[in-house]
Order: structure tokens, then sequence, then C-alpha cells
């Protein structure tokens, strides 16, 4: 699907607000002995990229996984998805 000038927009937005966070946060950084660099923010940069990307073009995450049914009394119900092992060799 093609972006949009909306979508398109709002991604250079996006991106244009992160990078004026980056700058302030690096001339506001506390820790003199330890300071800030660009480079410590390229991951989330890459990130956003991709979230821009994927999910502003319409395209699907895939496929969300099923829900774990819910035993009752059970603090742990929901936190793992049932799985059958393979049988051994």
């Amino acid at each position: 699907m093609l972006r949009t000038k909306e979508n398109e927009a709002y991604a250079t937005e996006v991106l244009q607000r992160y990078d004026a966070f980056r700058s302030w946060a690096i001339e506001h950084w506390p820790n003199d002995d330890d300071p800030l660099s660009s480079g410590d923010f390229s991951a989330g940069r890459q990130e956003l990229a991709v979230l821009l990307d994927a999910r502003l073009d319409g395209k699907s995450r895939g496929p969300a996984l099923p829900d774990a049914p819910a035993a009752a009394g059970d603090p742990d119900a929901g936190q793992f998805l049932p799985v059958t092992p393979a049988p051994w060799p």
C-alpha cells in the first residue's frame, strides 16, 4: 500500500520530534563523566522507522497468538500457551 501524504507528513513529524528529543537529552544529560551520544539513540530510531514503515502503511503485524485457557484461581493463568511436545524420535 502506498503511503498517503497525511501518513508521510505524520512519519516525518514523528522522526523530527524524536531527533529533537535526542538533541535535548544529549544537551541536558546530568552525568558529565559518561556523556550521551547520538549513537545511544540509534536503536530507538530504527525501531521507529520499522514501526512507521510497517504499521503506518496498514500492513498487519501477523496473526495474534491465542490466549491460554484460564484456570480458576491460577495466578499464572494466561501467561503460557498450551503446547503439545513432539514425541521423542
